[in-house]
């Protein structure tokens, strides 16, 4: 029996042991990621590469600002 992933990762480093772990079933219960930033021209929101890859496996993405309060850990639990 696995147990239970969370899984943080924001760059396209992340994105094929995030698929990794998927294919070979491991449990994973939400994602943490940074916030989509707004690129210099236009002002367009992107998406960081592992909220992306997770939306595609329809897995829950969490995008805090800071990870340095209790407020994140108490709201996912």
């Amino acid at each position: 029996m696995f147990k239970k992933i969370v899984f943080m990762g924001t760059s396209n480093f992340s994105v094929p042991i995030l698929k990794s772990l998927y294919q070979n079933g491991y449990p994973i219960v939400t994602i943490y990621t940074q916030p989509p930033q707004k690129s210099m021209r236009g002002q367009k929101v992107n998406k960081s590469p592992i909220q992306k890859m997770a939306e595609n496996l329809c897995i829950g993405c969490r995008t805090p600002d800071s990870l340095k309060e209790n407020n994140e850990e108490y709201n996912f639990l």
